[in-house]
């Protein structure tokens, strides 16, 4: 059994390995997986540029990254397109930026279209033409007729108007625009995601924020029938709020959008109760071991902390950092379920044994020992010291 495991990574260039031209000058690599909601996938590269010898980088250039332990593996990142490069003076380094998101396209270009008696799917299937990718649709969601929409934004801002109406996770990632349910626990494929069980000693630091801004008994949403008649569709928030003496407070939520039919209205009134629900607080976690095969809308269960701490959660963004000489480093933000879900239920104790499962495809393999590794096991008794990272040339 290895003492000790060597981070390393791997980086792609439009499908051929350029790992080996970075040799000794990567300083950090920065990933940062965030589960929808307007924003997309980004990845940072910094390089020592002491000599003025590192190739000119390419704007528009797709990188493919992987972060993992040499002993172990990998753990794909995504596909990032450069979208700046900045030559520092001093110190002399190269910072390279990627998002998931193909900007170069006309994805964010407004536009007008309408649409009539669509699928969700069609609608989607065009948005990512214009950004040049493929697409991975939930198949109950893609189903969902839009009787008319007219379109005068960007197909990214449809996009996201769209994933906020239907209460979805709405991504580019990988070359493919992924719409899947939210908080769902599924991967677009339909298979079940592993849970992420976090315990004291798999936390270095952090802390977990309540609010207040979520607090509404009900969620209504209007639409109007054939008749042109305006009726509302009210759907009841998990563990609403009640007054003093025990009654429920009656404190209703009145959406200002306008549903197109009653199915989208229901749609909407459902992901509005999820959203209300994930208000309602937040938990920020640094991992003591940093573990890249954690993905955003991993569904999460904190335990073995204290009140107001331990509890369900979903993954809303990790960031996965590689520091030359410091090793691989974990954060998480996130947030309660939009469906008030509890989560014990399914802690087996070993987290990764499923794989993930998700669009990317990676199976995230249990370390041997769980106080180095991927988070899973037992404490270890009595604490061992850190381990040294090795700063090991990176050209396999």
């Amino acid at each position: 059994m290895a003492d000790t495991f060597t981070p390393v990574y791997k980086i792609m260039k439009d499908g051929a390995d350029i790992t080996n031209r970075f040799n000794d000058r990567t300083i950090s690599i920065q990933v940062m997986l965030k589960g929808g909601g307007g924003d997309s996938d980004t990845c940072a590269i910094t390089i020592d540029d002491r000599d003025w010898k590192v190739a000119d980088v390419e704007v528009g250039a797709n990188l493919e990254v992987y972060l993992g332990y040499k002993e172990i593996g990998y753990a794909q990142q995504g596909i990032f397109k450069v979208i700046t490069v900045d030559y520092e003076i001093n110190p002399r380094q190269i910072k390279i930026t990627g998002t998931s998101v193909n900007f170069g396209s006309t994805v964010k270009a407004p536009a007008n279209k309408s649409y009539e008696d669509k699928k969700l799917s069609d609608i989607l299937g065009d948005i990512a033409k214009s950004a040049g990718a493929g697409t991975a649709i939930d198949s109950e969601l893609g189903d969902m007729k839009i009787p008319f929409l007219n379109q005068t934004s960007s197909p990214l801002h449809l996009m996201h108007e769209l994933e906020r109406r239907f209460g979805a996770v709405a991504k580019f990632e990988n070359n493919k625009l992924v719409f899947n349910k939210r908080d769902g626990g599924e991967s677009t494929s339909g298979l079940r995601t592993p849970l992420l069980v976090l315990q004291p000693w798999n936390v270095s630091s952090g802390f977990v924020r309540h609010t207040q801004r979520g607090e509404f008994s009900s969620v209504k949403v209007g639409w109007f029938d054939a008749d042109h008649i305006k009726k509302f569709v009210e759907q009841a928030t998990p563990n609403a709020p009640s007054n003093e003496d025990g009654s429920p407070d009656e404190n209703t939520f009145l959406s200002g959008k306008i549903a197109r039919s009653e199915e989208e209205a229901k749609a909407m009134a459902k992901s509005q109760v999820s959203q209300l629900a994930r208000s309602m607080g937040e938990a920020h976690m640094t991992l003591s071991k940093g573990d890249p095969w954690i993905r955003d809308q991993t569904q999460l269960l904190i335990k073995g902390f204290r009140s107001k701490i331990d509890g369900s959660y979903v993954i809303d963004t990790v960031t996965h950092t590689y520091v030359k000489d410091q090793g691989i480093g974990t954060e998480i933000l996130a947030k309660p379920p939009g469906d008030a879900g509890d989560y014990t239920s399914l802690d087996d104790g070993e987290f990764n044994k499923l794989g993930t499962g998700g669009v990317v495809g990676d199976v995230g393999p249990q370390l041997p020992d769980p106080t180095q590794g991927p988070i899973g096991g037992t404490p270890p008794e009595p604490p061992e010291p850190e381990p040294t990272v090795p700063d090991v040339p990176i050209n396999t």
